[in-house]
């Protein structure tokens, strides 16, 4: 076409000179350039013949046909043998250059994508799908079903008489991690099959496209076909009449031509001369069979590529509101040869789709196409040694024929791609797709669904792990319930994830970050889990669902929602859906790029530090949030705080960031907080999947009573932090989390540390303060006073650490060993510590009084000490501090060590039991009570762990058989039961002399249920001992009403039936007391009534 414009041009523009006539421009034009126009065009004859598929398109391109070179040559490259390509020089042209440049069809080779506007076809098999989306209910989203009405175009064509029924999802399995199962694509259409219709009385939907004509590919084939796009959505076909019409055109034009030819030559050979003559009686033979040739030739090249392939033809029966919606998603980004393409999410409307395929012979024309090929070089050398004899104008003609028709062609084409076939142009949303590489699945979720956003929300304190209903159960309480738009876009986006990931049907996109992210999620939850399920109250549950909260916005309007994701037991591990985690973090991550576009001023960008909250809590608690992110993280990262937190329903924000790892933060609406956080290098995606693993280990945590494992103290590489604590269970979950690499080992922490504080599952501080006595007690033994001193001093200094007190004890309990070691040095790290203390404690304002008094006391402690040694210059350094001798005004060396402990004198005790080989057992009062038995009566702790460490016999008895535990049972003291109780406790069944009542008696008629508990733990604990009346301890706890008690010992296996000597039972006791639940509650266990008669 640009060659033909070209020449009209140049011979227009060609300066004339007065010789030069009107006849001599038309032989010159006509016989030496027009008949050669015709042989070229090359670019627009592979356009039409690309996209002809019947064989009145091959009609109208053989009618003043343009490219007869191009036609000719590329019915060889389709359909030649090697040697007739060897003679075009094509023979080692590979088959998809041809079918890339020629045909409307794709195949393994050949595929077409969308680019700047338009259809590209290119080699390779690069990523695109094409699904359906029906008209769908709730129905379609159940956890039988799965496909949330999207399926891909094989699932939703019928090609038998009878319509099939749309399949259920093929995937089986737990989603696309291990363990994922693909299950039978027909299984859906099977008669006998179980996924038929759940219920008969709504069946499954018929498959809205049906095979109108041709004949389609076997399963297999048809499942792994490339989509069509320019054949169904890169061009703008025309009505049928209009392709009629350009035919009937092309013939008549053609034709009149040829009659012209014909007219001018025979009717009036007089008025149209050559050079004066006749035209030769030659020409208008040839002209008219060589036209006839070249049209003939023509249409067969067109008719062999057009029959190349083969083309199947669907439509959608019934009416507008049944239809389906056909949708085709590209990821951008994708690089074919030099040439990288854009994202595309496009849709159609169009009731007829079209499929074209390659036949899979290419020798069936090999006669047709030698006969071709002869013919039309025959025709056009005959027509162009014809046209060389006729009248110039029969050439003018025919040359206007060849470039109308062109015309012709070029407008049966011209419409391309519509506008409302590119989702982002049609919603005006082209701001959209610069962002939208990578989230083209997510875009098209919320596309479906009706939601323009939707986030994890940050509140997550009652969604719960729960046991999951069996579909028996679960199906009447849910029937009714509809749902939300949130949900059903992640179920929509939990599909789209499902069948692209399908291996076996040819679907694999294996390079989507979120899915890389989402298999990593689901490996740490998994590993987790099988760490943390031992621990569940209700160990026996199979499977149970995992709720979190979900806010989707849609036309300004937040929405609170629930989803539920399944966590399944298979064996000894737990698995999970990794395509509904891919569905929730795709479209967060698509919900913040979103949010971020249309909120200028929010720093969100990729390559940037994002935020992971510590802690969100009034500016008073800020404190021990800092101080447990000290001990418990491995390394260090800066903690910056945040003054002001603005609350959203979908995000929190700190200033003009995003603020992850909101789920750790339980706070009221009306409170201001403040907030810490940690900057990290982790993309917003990853930060999204590790706040996903927040939800999922809070409501986990709210299942079980407590994670158990080992709590030690770990060394630091950093000399600043002296003491960190480490958990064996946290460690093993910190281990899940870093194998699955979903982040780093201080990741793991910051995940898992404030959760675990949210939900007050931290270990306790009984467990923390046992390790740092441990870690104490080996700097000790290996003689690094100094670091034993650092390790104290640093948690005093954190003033908000639980029991702090606790900690001003062992340090000055330190300084008490070291002020009486045989060391000079050590003892100067005593005397100096002291004396440090002392001041501290005159200088602080608004000090602790039980702080103040425990420094005193260990103030008074090295003064006697001091005095024994006669170190005078450390007497005076101590009184200088602070330290008085009247802390302890009636000291006097004549008592002993059980009169101090009988006085609940805390300091002289400490005192005389640090002296080195003390008797801590010697004397006693008048009943035979010694210095443990006091202490365990009077609860006192410090002095009861002091004996204890200078091993004290916890089994001596007194006059009355009463042990340090029956004093300890009989008040209530469970610190000091449970310190006796760890070391070998024989006289534990012991009954006093006077009534024969044991220390479980004593607890459980007083009501002391801890204590019972921890006797019960006891392997020999006899429960059935009876006293001097003939009560056990199961009667003496029915006497007291104490239900709980009662619940303990019947579980332990205590006699229900056991009769004192008054003949009363437990149960008979409860009912003459009024206790009436506890009566009702010991016959449900099987208490027998029995009844004491009057006279007793």
């Amino acid at each position: 076409m640009t060659l033909v414009i070209s020449s009209v041009v140049v011979l227009a523009f060609t300066p004339s000179s007065a010789a030069f006539e009107w006849n001599d421009f038309t032989n010159n034009l006509a016989t030496d350039l027009a008949p050669l126009i015709t042989l070229f065009g090359e670019q627009v004859t592979k356009q039409f013949l690309s996209e002809s598929l019947s064989t009145w398109d091959n009609v109208i391109f053989a009618m003043a046909p343009l490219g007869i070179l191009t036609a000719i040559v590329s019915a060889i490259r389709v359909c030649g043998s090697a040697s007739l390509r060897a003679f075009i020089g094509r023979a080692q042209e590979s088959p998809g250059t041809a079918e890339v440049e020629l045909l409307s069809c794709t195949s393994e080779t050949t595929s077409e994508l969308w680019h700047e506007g338009g259809i590209a076809r290119v080699f390779g098999a690069p990523q695109i799908l094409q699904v359906v989306k029906v008209k769908s209910n709730d129905r379609f989203y159940e956890d039988s079903d799965k496909t949330a009405g999207i399926f891909l175009f094989s699932d939703a064509c019928s090609t038998d008489e009878e319509q099939q029924t749309l399949p259920t999802d093929r995937i089986t399995g737990m989603g696309l991690g291990p363990g994922a199962k693909v299950a039978d694509a027909n299984i859906a259409s099977s008669p006998d099959s179980s996924t038929r219709s759940v219920n008969e009385s709504h069946p499954r939907p018929k498959r809205p496209w049906t095979l109108v004509k041709g004949e389609e590919d076997d399963s297999e084939k048809a499942q792994n076909h490339r989509p069509n796009l320019s054949l169904n959505i890169g061009i703008k076909r025309q009505p049928k009449k209009f392709t009629y019409a350009a035919a009937a055109f092309g013939i008549i034009l053609q034709g009149g031509v040829l009659v012209f030819a014909g007219v001018l030559t025979y009717r009036f050979p007089d008025q149209f001369l050559n050079d004066g003559k006749p035209v030769e009686q030659y020409a208008f033979p040839l002209t008219l069979s060589g036209t006839i040739l070249i049209g003939l030739g023509m249409f067969l090249c067109g008719y062999i590529i057009e029959k190349t392939t083969y083309e199947v033809y669907y439509e959608q029966p019934g009416n507008e509101t049944d239809m389906a919606q056909m949708y085709w998603v590209q990821p951008g980004g994708q690089k074919i040869g030099d040439q990288v393409f854009g994202s595309f999410i496009g849709s159609s409307k169009d009731r007829k789709y079209v499929k074209s395929s390659r036949v899979a012979s290419r020798s069936k024309f090999d006669e047709v196409l030698w006969f071709t090929v002869i013919i039309t070089i025959f025709g056009f050398v005959i027509q162009f040694v014809g046209l060389r004899g006729i009248h110039s104008s029969v050439i003018i003609a025919q040359l206007a024929a060849t470039l109308i028709m062109a015309i012709v062609r070029a407008g049966l084409r011209s419409q391309r791609m519509a506008k409302e076939t590119d989702i982002l142009k049609r919603d005006n949303q082209e701001k959209y797709r610069n962002i939208l590489q990578d989230h083209e699945l997510d875009f098209l979720a919320t596309k479906l669904e009706g939601i323009e956003t939707m986030f994890v929300s940050p509140e997550q304190e009652r969604v719960l792990l729960r046991p999951r209903l069996s579909p028996s159960q679960g199906s009447s309480a849910e029937a009714t319930q509809t749902l939300g738009k949130g949900e059903r876009a992640l179920k929509a986006r939990a599909r789209l994830a499902r069948l692209t990931s399908d291996e076996d049907y040819g679907i694999s996109w294996k390079d989507l970050r979120v899915r890389d992210v989402a298999i990593q999620l689901q490996l740490a939850i998994e590993g987790v889990m099988e760490t943390l399920s031992a621990k569940l109250r209700n160990p026996g549950i199979q499977n149970h669902d995992w709720r979190i909260r979900i806010c989707s916005t849609s036309l300004g309007t937040a929405y609170i929602e629930i989803f539920s994701l399944q966590l399944r037991k298979e064996g000894l591990t737990w698995k999970t859906d990794c395509s509904e985690l891919e569905a929730i973090l795709g479209i967060w991550a698509w919900s913040l790029l979103h949010y971020k576009a249309n909120n200028p001023g929010f720093s969100y960008r990729l390559g940037k530090p994002t935020k992971r909250l510590i802690a969100a809590a009034p500016s008073a608690r800020l404190g021990e949030a800092k101080t447990w992110y000290q001990v418990w993280v491995q390394r260090r990262l800066m903690l910056e705080q945040q003054n002001s937190v603005l609350r959203k329903k979908e995000i929190w924000t700190g200033g003009d960031h995003l603020l992850f790892g909101c789920q750790v933060s339980r706070v009221r609406d009306e409170d201001f907080i403040q907030a810490i956080y940690v900057l990290t290098k982790n993309s917003p995606l990853t930060m999204c999947a590790q706040d996903l693993f927040i939800s999922f280990l809070g409501g986990i945590l709210q299942e079980i009573d407590g994670i158990g494992g080992k709590t030690e103290t770990r060394a630091s590489a950093d000399p600043r932090n002296v003491f960190l604590l480490r958990n064996s269970q946290i460690e093993a979950m910190a281990n899940h989390f870093e194998d699955s690499e979903l982040g780093s080992r201080e990741d793991a922490y910051m995940c898992i540390i404030p959760i675990l504080v949210r939900e007050s599952k931290l270990p306790v501080s009984e467990d923390v303060f046992t390790a740092i006595q441990d870690q104490v007690a080996i700097y000790k033994n290996d003689g690094k006073w100094e670091d034993a001193e650092q390790l104290l001093q640093w948690v005093c200094d954190k003033s908000d650490v639980p029991r702090v007190a606790e900690a001003y004890n062992m340090l000055g309990g330190l300084y008490h060993s070291a002020m009486r070691h045989e060391e000079g040095g050590i003892r100067g790290i005593g005397f100096d510590g002291v004396c440090k203390l002392l001041k501290w404690v005159s200088e602080t304002q608004n000090q602790r009084s039980d702080i103040s008094t425990l420094v005193h006391q260990y103030g008074w402690i090295g003064l006697r000490i001091a005095m024994e040694t006669q170190d005078d210059a450390q007497t005076s350094k101590l009184k200088s501090s602070g330290a008085k001798e009247d802390t302890v005004p009636d000291y006097t060396d004549n008592l002993q060590l059980w009169e101090w402990v009988e006085k609940d004198n805390t300091a002289v005790a400490k005192y005389l039991i640090g002296k080195k080989d003390y008797n801590v057992d010697e004397g006693e009062d008048e009943d035979g009570r010694n210095a443990l038995s006091w202490a365990a009566k009077n609860g006192n702790f410090d002095i009861t762990v002091l004996l204890l460490e200078k091993n004290a016999d916890r089994n001596l008895h007194d006059d009355q058989e009463r042990t340090p535990l029956s004093y300890a049972a009989e008040n209530g003291h469970q610190s000091i039961a449970e310190i006796l109780l760890k070391g070998d406790l024989n006289s534990i069944n012991m009954s006093t002399k006077n009534d024969d009542k044991t220390a479980l008696m004593l607890a459980a008629q007083n009501g002391h249920e801890t204590i019972v508990e921890l006797l019960l733990k006891v392997p020999y604990i006899s429960l059935d001992i009876r006293d001097k009346n003939g009560d056990t301890a199961l009667l003496h706890a029915a006497r007291g009403g104490y239900q709980r008690i009662v619940i303990l010992l019947v579980d332990k296996g205590a006699d229900l039936n056991a009769v004192n000597r008054y003949g009363e039972t437990a149960r008979w006791i409860a009912y003459r007391n009024d206790y009436t639940e506890l009566e009702g509650l010991l016959a449900k266990r099987g208490a027998k009534d029995l009844i004491v008669d009057d006279d007793e």
